[in-house]
């Protein structure tokens, strides 16, 4: 099993200010420099970027991250 991405610093900072769900976890979509949108995606505490389903089998670097958009609003 591959290890997880870990979120960039310059994008930490912005999610650590965003509501968590019950687990703890930032739900939200990465835009990567690629054009590929990934989600649904959660930030844990630690910065670890998880998907699921579709997302989960996605490979990407912390580089390739772009934007980030939360998807609880």
């Amino acid at each position: 099993m591959d290890e997880p991405t870990r979120l960039p610093d310059w994008l930490a900072a912005e999610v650590a200010s965003w509501p968590q769900d019950a687990w703890g976890a930032h739900q939200t979509r990465l835009l990567l420099r690629d054009g590929r949108v990934i989600g649904p995606v959660a930030v844990l505490s630690s910065g670890d970027v998880v998907g699921w389903g579709e997302a989960g089998r996605e490979s990407f670097e912390a580089d390739d991250i772009v934007a980030i958009e939360r998807i609880d609003e």
